[in-house]
């Protein structure tokens, strides 16, 4: 789903509202639509994951991650991330993770395809005068259900 101008601030309804441009508005589509068309069954950055980990905690909307600050592994599952798009020097995009909770390694063979969910993601916005400010938006992306209780946990840190 793209968005209008109207529909964007709408969904941010917050004082910044009016300081979003249809510059901010070209660039949320753009990344949209980069996301939605590499969606496939095999899990990717920005996916949505039913996720449990080892000890049996359930987190309904848990995000694969791509280049977080904290990713020691090449794939981890943020538990409640919010991805932040990045545009790669291939000009790939990739999710971004900063914080929101714990992060878990996964093996992407033990991930069972489900469907698809609405992701919430979110850019960075303004300048250093202005101020900066958060823009939300959501995607549609490919949904996953890890148990990691199933899963020998050597295997994963591979």
């Amino acid at each position: 789903m793209l968005y209008t101008l109207e529909q964007l601030r709408a969904e941010n309804d917050y004082i910044d509202r009016p300081r979003i441009t249809a510059a901010h508005l070209n660039e949320i589509n753009d990344y949209i639509k980069a996301i939605e068309q590499t969606r496939t069954e095999q899990p990717q950055p920005f996916d949505d994951v039913d996720f449990t980990n080892e000890y049996g905690q359930h987190t309904e909307h848990a995000t694969i991650d791509g280049e977080s600050l904290t990713n020691v592994y090449l794939s981890t599952i943020c538990e409640n991330g919010i991805p932040h798009p990045v545009k790669k020097d291939d000009g790939t995009i990739t999710a971004s993770i900063g914080c929101g909770g714990a992060f878990y390694p996964y093996d992407p063979a033990k991930m069972e395809y489900i469907g698809t969910a609405r992701k919430r993601c979110k850019i960075y916005a303004g300048d250093f005068i202005g101020g900066y400010f958060t823009i939300y938006f959501y995607c549609n992306v490919s949904h996953f259900r890890y148990d990691m209780r199933n899963i020998d946990k050597a295997e994963a840190l591979k």
